[in-house]
């Protein structure tokens, strides 16, 4: 079993967490972590030449990871959530994977999606999480992977907001249940 876990995120924070919590419920070797803070990731050009090929034509640290990515069993997706949009880091991501997309290489995949954002659970803007979460259906969706379990964490501002709450058990949960849908 093969997973690859994305963390979203340039900061060292709540992110970064919830992916290590998720990823605890592996064994070392099953796991491949990209955090795209410490990665040279650049742009998608729209230029499609991935659409003729099946390979992207920018040759950055991500290129170098495309195998990886393509020979992963599941996945861990995770990212900020900042005005009901995903981060800017983990968009890129998505769009670098189209090549991906047109010969169906990630069909029938499996992930959980772990979102996290400053807006409390109640307020009248907790439903910003939720579109950032949305918009990382919608990939799926379209790339073909099924979502297996999803985590929001609401109110988690400060780096170690998440620490003293319950989301970090839900994603060992979320990453339970990941596992048990491969073996």
């Amino acid at each position: 079993m093969k997973v690859v876990a994305v963390v979203g995120s340039i900061r060292r924070g709540n992110t970064l967490k919830m992916v290590q919590a998720s990823c605890s419920k592996f064994l070392p070797e099953e796991i491949d972590i990209i955090d795209l803070g410490k990665i040279q990731i650049d742009f998608c050009t729209g230029c499609l030449y991935c659409d003729e090929t099946q390979k992207c034509n920018i040759d950055d640290d991500l290129s170098k990871l495309m195998d990886k990515i393509a020979e992963a069993d599941a996945y861990i997706f995770a990212t900020p959530v900042r005005w009901s949009l995903l981060s800017g880091e983990m968009k890129t991501f998505f769009d670098r994977l189209n090549p991906f997309a047109t010969v169906g290489t990630l069909n029938g995949k499996k992930c959980i999606l772990l979102t996290v954002g400053q807006s409390e659970k109640e307020s009248e803007d907790a439903f910003s999480i939720d579109l950032g979460l949305k918009s990382m259906e919608f990939f799926c969706e379209n790339a073909g992977i099924d979502v297996i379990d999803e985590v929001k964490a609401y109110g988690c501002l400060a780096e170690n907001d998440i620490t003293n709450s319950s989301y970090l058990e839900k994603c060992y949960k979320a990453a339970e249940k990941l596992r048990n849908t491969l073996l």
